[in-house]
């Protein structure tokens, strides 16, 4: 692996958004809608050949991009959450016969993602020639712990030498045993947690998480 690896990058878009009381990707934030935000970020600070918007069928024709492609969950998968989201993309880019060494996974509200992060996780993708994802240290219980975050990372799409599969083949045999949780998924690849500081992998559930989020 070397610098003139392929990159795409990812966008979830396609969650429920419960907790947010609208869909996220589409909340207006700073006279953008909040999916416009993160593609600046990945379009500002990364090299990369595509970039791909996994979407639902509510926000599909909203999301308004020139340059991306849209990608609905394939059926039968539809809602089953990001993994599915991650499975459509890359069987969409296999359909394509578009190829790429890794895929930069951002959720739709990865708004504080900036330059010196995204070249950490850069960096430690080529280093370790694996999957990468973010983590941040946590207090729990008065303990340090680890709360990795696995929707802001670069995934390998080399061969895995711990199943011996594509990833793409990881992501299907996981849902057809209806194991739709992204955390399961890092138990099945090679990767390295990468820190990364708290104001850029904090989730933005809820609107006030959003407006009460800190830049700096």
């Amino acid at each position: 692996m070397n610098h003139s690896t392929k990159l795409c990058a990812i966008i979830l878009c396609g969650g429920q958004s419960r907790r947010f009381g609208e869909d996220k990707a589409i909340h207006k934030y700073e006279g953008q809608p909040l999916y416009q935000h993160v593609t600046n970020v990945v379009q500002h600070f990364v090299d990369i050949e595509d970039i791909y918007y996994s979407v639902n069928e509510r926000n599909s024709y909203q999301i308004m991009v020139d340059d991306g492609h849209k990608v609905l969950d394939v059926s039968p998968f539809e809602q089953c959450g990001p993994i599915a989201g991650l499975y459509s993309v890359m069987l969409h880019c296999d359909l394509q016969h578009k190829y790429y060494d890794g895929y930069i996974v951002l959720s739709v509200d990865a708004l504080n993602m900036d330059g010196r992060s995204m070249n950490r996780l850069i960096k430690e993708f080529y280093n370790q020639q694996c999957t990468v994802v973010a983590k941040e240290d946590v207090m729990m219980e008065g303990k340090d712990d680890v709360k990795l975050h696995p929707l802001i990372g670069i995934y390998n799409n080399a061969f895995e030498p711990i199943k011996g599969d594509r990833l793409i083949d990881i992501l299907h045999a996981q849902l057809l045993n209806k194991d739709y949780k992204v955390m399961n998924l890092l138990q099945k690849v090679n990767y390295k947690a990468v820190q990364l500081p708290f104001y850029v992998v904090k989730n933005m559930n809820r609107k006030e998480d959003l407006y009460g989020r800190s830049d700096s």
